[in-house]
């Protein structure tokens, strides 16, 4: 008898939890309002989280975001095209959880395109003190009126520019912002009391890299060019120059001589050792922060930031800039940050190329690295509907949106911070054109927002083809 009673009793609490459950996943699997945390930090959820282990109310919650879980997974592994990755983690106060909630293919080694400058980010703000300035610098044996020979002493600084209005070749919003000319250098040249040089010597012999990367070689005159003392970014006027070099060269005679300050002939070459001492500075000229060039090249996706940043850290740290040494270096700055880079195909600092080959795990993984350094890059990359390459995109979502982009023909990314405790990294590459992975990226992002109160979001069922882009 007294056992007849126990199994009545049983099956009466089984009943119950059954029917909890079911109430909380009918009830999660219905409703299609904002995204609430797991993270139990929200009143509706506290009741949860303080419950007995026991608490009929704690397994029902428990079985309803596993049951969400287990939906937007398969939501979006039957849906995304096949060569695709996205990880996403809970990360309250900026730090990622231990393992992520959603990870299809997280270590799948795909073609990034411009969320490879997340990586770049990373590197250059380990190596550089994020303060700290890029500096060019006038030198010579001996300070006078008139220099028989000097020196310019080149840093790598992207942000030279002939004017600081926006040039009419891309749109405002996709140009940096943290730029400047030489008017300050000839000012302070002109304050030291220099008339004129009979020969400018600019350093260039440190930089050993291509003006034109490879991979964006037959889009040059939409990307720009690379150069040691680099103006506009290798333009003149809104045509690519036939050489950065001399170009820069010669918006700064141009700039000098308007100051009053005559510059006879300008050469390229090295700076004599014995010079090499601070009291042989003459004038120097500042670039902003590293941090916010770093910034200015997340939120426009500029791929002539990236590429010229990356070469300044790398020289910077004492050598000269080769496509080995870059290489070396980023190998060596990822694994003082304790990032297993064993899936990472490093090409070029922008991500600009089809050869590069990156994971959603490892981008993740340097994002949450460098927050523990204080250094947040999503928060530096475009902001959704204000800055940027987000600029315009994704004005009805219910929440911020920080995310650095990637689209190539066939290639669309996004690594980002929904809200304020999502942090994901999505990848994919298919037979789909520049719009078809914007849709893409719009799609996962408002499947994520909605979690775990899950909707299956409206996938495009087919993609155009369309033509090449850069890397944005």
């Amino acid at each position: 008898m007294k056992f007849r009673y126990a199994l009545v009793a049983a099956f009466f609490m089984t009943a119950v939890l059954l029917l909890t459950n079911a109430y909380q996943i009918f009830s999660f699997e219905k409703t299609s309002s904002s995204r609430s945390s797991f993270s139990a930090n929200q009143p509706e959820l506290q009741q949860f989280a303080d419950a007995p282990l026991t608490a009929p109310k704690r397994y029902g919650e428990s079985i309803a975001l596993s049951t969400s879980q287990n939906r937007i997974t398969n939501i979006l592994s039957t849906t995304l095209p096949k060569n695709s990755c996205i990880e996403v983690f809970d990360a309250p106060n900026g730090q990622a959880e231990s393992q992520p909630f959603i990870a299809i293919n997280p270590t799948q080694q795909l073609v990034p395109a411009s969320t490879n400058k997340i990586i770049t980010a990373a590197v250059v703000l380990s190596a550089l003190d994020p303060g700290s300035t890029l500096d060019t610098s006038l030198i010579a044996e001996s300070k006078s009126s008139t220099l028989s020979r000097a020196y310019i002493k080149t840093s790598g600084d992207p942000s030279f520019v002939t004017s600081k209005i926006p040039p009419s070749r891309r749109p405002s919003y996709l140009s940096p912002t943290h730029v400047h000319t030489f008017e300050d250098f000839a000012s302070k040249t002109y304050s030291a009391g220099v008339r004129s040089i009979t020969n400018l010597v600019i350093d260039n012999t440190w930089f050993d890299l291509d003006a034109i990367e490879s991979g964006w070689s037959k889009d040059k005159e939409q990307v720009g060019a690379l150069a040691a003392l680099n103006a506009d970014e290798g333009y003149e006027g809104n045509a690519l120059a036939a050489s950065a070099d001399t170009h820069a060269a010669a918006l700064l005679k141009s700039v000098f001589t308007a100051k009053g300050i005559t510059i006879n002939n300008i050469t390229f070459g090295a700076i004599p050792e014995k010079l090499s001492k601070s009291d042989s500075v003459i004038a120097q000229t500042s670039s902003a922060s590293v941090k916010e060039l770093v910034s200015d090249m997340l939120k426009t996706s500029d791929n002539v930031y990236a590429e010229q940043l990356l070469a300044a850290a790398v020289y910077a740290s004492g050598g000269n800039v080769t496509k080995r040494s870059r290489a070396d270096f980023v190998s060596q700055q990822l694994k003082k940050l304790s990032i297993d880079a064993s899936g990472y195909v490093f090409i070029n600092g922008s991500g600009y190329t089809t050869n590069a080959r990156s994971t959603c795990a490892l981008e993740n993984d340097v994002v949450d690295a460098m927050n523990s350094r204080d250094i947040d890059l999503v928060k530096l990359s475009s902001h959704a509907n204000h800055d940027g390459t987000l600029a315009k995109r994704f004005t009805n979502l219910p929440t911020d949106l920080y995310a650095k982009t990637g689209t190539l023909n066939g290639v669309t990314a996004l690594t980002g911070l929904l809200g304020d405790d999502i942090l994901f990294s999505f990848i994919s590459n298919g037979s789909f054109s520049e719009e078809g992975g914007k849709a893409l990226q719009e799609s996962v992002v408002s499947t994520l927002s909605r979690f775990p109160f899950v909707v299956a979001p409206k996938f495009p069922d087919t993609f155009g083809q369309g033509p090449e882009r850069s890397a944005k």
